[in-house]
């Protein structure tokens, strides 16, 4: 799977994938539909925000097989505040980890100047809340939007702690970190992506992990439950494995 920011030739793809999925992963009537793809998703508006500076929309591509004669699997839509604000996937390419590998990416691209990751979705998104559980975000705020001159509820997800500063910045790891006063090897290319900043397991490459640490702030007391979740117990941070792409991503 490829995802890549999108282009202006991904336009109509874009916007038969987003009227898919609304249709299939959305509590709404056509008319609502009609109304919000009209706003957000017509080629000469998603074309003006591709080649806008304030707002980036990525796609997911070679995803399968073949949906409708479009390549985009998906597509995901970071506002300059560094919100996840659309996250669409075809349905027919469902349960292939499309809307996990968009999430991540979105989240890489987070403007620096943005203390953390928040997601705005509507309510009638079938399933929202528990995706974006497995991203440490939960529900902190409701309030009504117009979109296409239809007003819809849309709900804000953040960190768990809702509104609580979100945690240090993440430290800079070197090659080797010492547990129990040994120095022990420490495998970048094995990262594990976390709710924060990503961990990285300890030992050789051949070894199963004697450990892990936790980028957002150097600490080696993670601790796993056996089931591919870890959480960090000095700042937070939690990776949840990534067993499962729910129906409508």
């Amino acid at each position: 799977m490829n995802v890549r920011p999108a282009t202006d030739s991904d336009s109509e793809d874009i916007e038969t994938t987003a009227r898919r999925s609304f249709r299939a992963s959305y509590a709404l009537s056509p008319q609502e539909i009609t109304a919000i793809v009209d706003a957000e998703f017509v080629p000469e508006e998603l074309t003006a925000r591709i080649d806008g500076s304030d707002e980036r929309l990525f796609v997911a591509t070679d995803a399968g097989t073949a949906r409708d004669d479009v390549d985009a699997a998906g597509v995901a839509e970071l506002d300059a505040d560094g919100t996840l604000r659309w996250l669409h996937v075809h349905p027919d390419a469902r349960r292939q980890g499309v809307g996990t590998a968009l999430v991540e990416r979105v989240r890489d691209e987070q403007p620096t100047q943005s203390p953390r990751f928040t997601a705005r979705v509507l309510e009638s998104a079938n399933e929202a809340e528990q995706f974006l559980d497995q991203f440490g975000l939960s529900r902190v705020e409701s309030q009504t939007e117009e979109l296409g001159g239809e007003r819809f509820d849309v709900a804000t997800f953040a960190p768990e702690g809702g509104t609580q500063d979100a945690a240090e910045p993440s430290v800079s790891v070197g090659d080797e970190v010492v547990v129990d006063g040994d120095p022990v090897p420490v495998r970048h290319e094995a990262e594990r992506a976390g709710t924060q900043a990503p961990f990285y397991p300890l030992g050789g490459a051949d070894e199963t992990p004697v450990g892990f640490v936790c980028s957002q702030c150097g600490s080696t007391d993670v601790t796993g439950d056996g089931l591919d979740r870890l959480e960090c117990d000095d700042c937070g941070n939690t990776h949840r494995p990534d067993d499962w792409d729910p129906a409508y991503l």
